[in-house]
């Protein structure tokens, strides 16, 4: 009868480019499966890269492939959220072409790695709004810093998207998650709610109201209507 230790290897061997841990083998003896990973980890089948975390490498011709730093981030922060943000979310969007050198990543959690830039945030306030929503609201709170497009394309971007129905989500369930961010956020999410032409004046009305009525936003919008503009505080 195999060994749980060969078990364990032979199933680690078959997939090579994936993280490994306790669950990964619910059938077999927990403290069995923990000394089979610390034994291929020091024969150098896997590679240890936080408590109870491994990752079997693919080899190529340069040496083993290091593991998906986003995949990384997520295990190490445990039950804590992690999504993309600042040009790592912009790129994912689709809202640049530049890639990020480093991943930068929003999260509560205490990440510390090499070529990451953690940026805190409370992302419980978002309640399960899916990690795409979240980025869009950080693009539309930092167009002005979205290299290699102006603002104006990459809103025009978005408001596509949504016309094209390309998210899993509306304007409207949008605007609602807007309602748990910064009054400059909510501003441009009923920019483009007007834009699109897809937001209902229940949510318009809702996301206007929250605006104090004095307040003026600076984004360089060129090539939008200033009446659009002066609606939502743009000047």
């Amino acid at each position: 009868m195999e060994t749980i230790a060969k078990q364990v290897k032979r199933g680690i061997e078959a997939n090579p480019g994936r993280f490994w841990q306790l669950q990964d083998f619910p059938k077999l003896s927990a403290g069995a499966v923990a000394h089979a990973l610390s034994r291929l980890c020091h024969e150098g089948l896997i590679k240890r890269y936080g408590r109870g975390i491994y990752y079997h490498p693919r080899k190529t011709m340069l040496g083993d492939a290091p593991p998906p730093t986003f995949e990384l981030v997520k295990l190490l922060a445990r039950k804590r959220r992690v999504v993309r943000a600042g040009l790592s979310a912009f790129n994912k969007l689709g809202l640049t072409t530049q890639m990020p050198a480093i991943e930068i990543i929003a999260t509560q959690a205490p990440i510390i790695l090499p070529r990451v830039e953690v940026i805190h945030r409370d992302l419980e306030r978002y309640g399960d709004a899916s990690d795409d929503a979240i980025m869009v609201l950080d693009a539309l709170g930092h167009l002005d810093d979205i290299p290699d497009t102006t603002p104006t394309e990459a809103l025009y971007k978005l408001v596509d998207r949504f016309k094209q129905n390309y998210f899993t989500f509306t304007v409207n369930e949008l605007s609602n998650i807007a309602m748990a961010d910064r009054p400059k956020v909510r501003a441009m999410v009923g920019l483009l709610g007007d834009l699109t032409g897809k937001i209902a004046t229940k949510e318009r009305t809702k996301l206007e109201r929250s605006i104090n009525p004095l307040t003026k936003f600076k984004v360089s919008l060129a090539g939008i209507a200033p009446e659009s503009l002066r609606a939502w505080h743009f000047g």
